[in-house]
């Protein structure tokens, strides 16, 4: 059979187009898996803190008690994309000073929950401004 043949071309082409269609989806899924085994394990649980912390907003907002579902307290020993920024005096002592606020925020009142909300906020806020300033335009969406 003849490849140029009119009749056989349209088969031709589309085998060639399913083909590298194919062969690109191995492609594409390589740099994707690459890129979820490069997050440090603080990026991984802060991507967790935000959804807890945006879970405790909507406790705050009906005035119902805020209970945490993620150990917080992991921030202090989870291994950061730069280890050495974490082990500074400055980020432990930003790292105590968020956990408080979270402390205060579960101990609050519903009426003072507000406040002690917008202050854990304000804690995220200081120490990503010291430390990864890129969450800072999500945080500020809590």
């Amino acid at each position: 059979m003849n490849m140029n043949s009119p009749k056989l071309r349209p088969l031709f082409a589309f085998a060639m187009i399913a083909f590298s269609a194919y062969a690109l989806s191995f492609t594409n899924k390589a740099p994707l898996a690459a890129k979820a085994n490069s997050e440090s394990e603080l990026t991984l649980l802060m991507r967790e803190m935000y959804d807890d912390v945006a879970k405790m907003k909507t406790a705050v907002n009906k005035r119902k008690k805020v209970v945490p579902r993620v150990n917080h307290e992991l921030m202090l020993k989870a291994v950061a994309t730069e280890p050495e920024k974490v082990a500074s005096p400055a980020y432990e002592a930003l790292a105590q000073a968020y956990l408080k606020a979270l402390k205060s925020l579960q101990q609050a009142s519903p009426a003072d929950a507000p406040v002690m909300y917008k202050n854990l906020i304000d804690s995220c806020m200081s120490c990503h401004s010291a430390f990864c300033p890129g969450p800072k335009t999500r945080i500020k969406n809590l």
